[in-house]
């Protein structure tokens, strides 16, 4: 199969300029492409430009949940091993035996 000779994130970048504003030849001139190829993929990949940016919208919230998650995880490890320390002073032993 035929490698693809633009990748993703190549026509992305192109298209995610033009819809913001930029001009088609300022765009072509730094992603070094014709003219031609932006609007061919503008007509190829109409609404995917603006799906993708909600996708990447919905996917920084979840990154920042799972990592306010993690956080709070964290600090609940670490209380926890302060409490392990208080009951075991050796951590060396491990367990405390008492004599008989």
């Amino acid at each position: 199969m035929k490698r693809p000779k633009f990748t993703e994130a190549r026509i992305a970048f192109a298209l995610k300029h033009v819809v913001d504003g930029s001009s088609v030849a300022g765009v072509c001139r730094k992603a070094r492409i014709a003219k031609a190829t932006v609007c061919h993929w503008r007509k190829k990949h109409e609404g995917r430009c603006r799906r993708r940016v909600a996708m990447t919208r919905h996917w920084s919230r979840r990154l920042k949940m799972l990592e306010d998650r993690y956080s709070k995880l964290k600090r609940r490890v670490a209380g926890l091993s302060r409490k392990k320390v208080t009951l075991h002073p050796d951590p060396g032993l491990g367990v405390i035996l008492l004599p008989l």
